[in-house]
């Protein structure tokens, strides 16, 4: 049963993955939802860098971290 599961999620997230390309040129998306999508990919990665450069672990390391 636990194999018939995994193979279930591993198709459908294979299915998943292939819609996207597959139709992208079906539907254009607004020019305001590509500007949203490329400032949610500056924040992201501005978090991440934050995240990185001020924690240690599990606890704030401070704003001198080396």
């Amino acid at each position: 049963m636990p194999l018939a599961a995994v193979l279930v999620l591993a198709a459908a997230t294979l299915v998943f993955r292939l819609v996207g390309p597959l139709t992208r040129h079906r539907r254009a998306l607004p020019a305001r939802a590509e500007r949203l999508m490329s400032d949610a990919a500056v924040v992201l990665l501005v978090a991440l860098v934050a995240v990185t450069a001020f924690t240690d672990g599990q606890s704030f390391a401070g704003a001198a971290r080396p």
